[in-house]
């Protein structure tokens, strides 16, 4: 585990990073790297660069990190579209088990490591990194992403959080999101899309907090047991 953030880092993303092959837990938020990291560890299950000077496109070989179970590259100045090889991460498909993660490992020296600080529902939280193996999030919020969303998305069944907001992404939001079926959170809004809000999201039974706002969706909101309990249904269309 390497935990630096909060500092003032600046500069290239450090190529020296893909000689640790057994570093699991990459934390550099709040600092101001620049570049796109590349030749990480497949052993890789934690990637946070939030709120730093990332710039460029995400690279198609982000799927190599088959171990990762949370990415946040959110507040950067990331541009290009969204890969379609984000939807083959391994790690975000297969529900995680304190079995599967190496993080059991790790937490058993007796070491004080800070929570790790993500936005969950819309606040920033810490999450108790002995649980983490608990949790699959995907943050690009406040970005300079454009293009479609990949249909590729909906195959990350394990996934918690998919947070995209506060981008240019345009098109449809794809059918195949009915098959994010951990999914409790899931942010879209501040973006360019259109259409109708699928009926697939009906299915999605574990969702909690959804956000559509701010786009150019049309059509009726639909109607399950799960969306009906949200806490302001009529917002998806603002």
């Amino acid at each position: 585990m390497l935990s630096m953030s909060q500092n003032n880092f600046t500069g290239e993303f450090p190529q020296d990073f893909k000689n640790l092959p057994f570093l699991i837990h990459l934390d550099l938020h709040d600092n101001r790297i620049s570049g796109i990291p590349s030749g990480l560890s497949p052993s890789l299950e934690v990637l946070s660069l939030r709120n730093n000077s990332i710039k460029g496109s995400i690279p198609e070989d982000i799927a190599n990190l088959t171990s990762l179970k949370v990415l946040d590259l959110s507040d950067n100045e990331l541009d290009g579209s969204l890969p379609s090889s984000l939807g083959n991460l391994p790690g975000m498909i297969v529900s995680p088990t304190s079995n599967s993660s190496t993080f059991s490992f790790v937490l058993s020296f007796s070491i004080e490591i800070q929570d790790l600080a993500v936005n969950w529902k819309n606040s920033k939280q810490g999450l108790a990194n002995r649980n983490l193996y608990l949790y699959t999030l995907l943050d690009l919020s406040k970005n300079k992403l454009r293009g479609e969303l990949p249909a590729s998305l909906g195959n990350l069944r394990s996934l918690k959080l998919l947070n995209l907001s506060y981008n240019d992404i345009s098109g449809l939001i794809p059918q195949s999101f009915g098959g994010l079926e951990k999914i409790e959170v899931l942010d879209l809004s501040h973006n360019n899309l259109s259409g109708e809000i699928p009926k697939t999201l009906s299915n999605l039974s574990e969702l909690n907090t959804l956000g559509l706002s701010n786009n150019k969706l049309t059509g009726p909101i639909p109607e399950s047991p799960q969306l009906d309990r949200l806490n302001d249904p009529t917002s998806s269309k603002k």
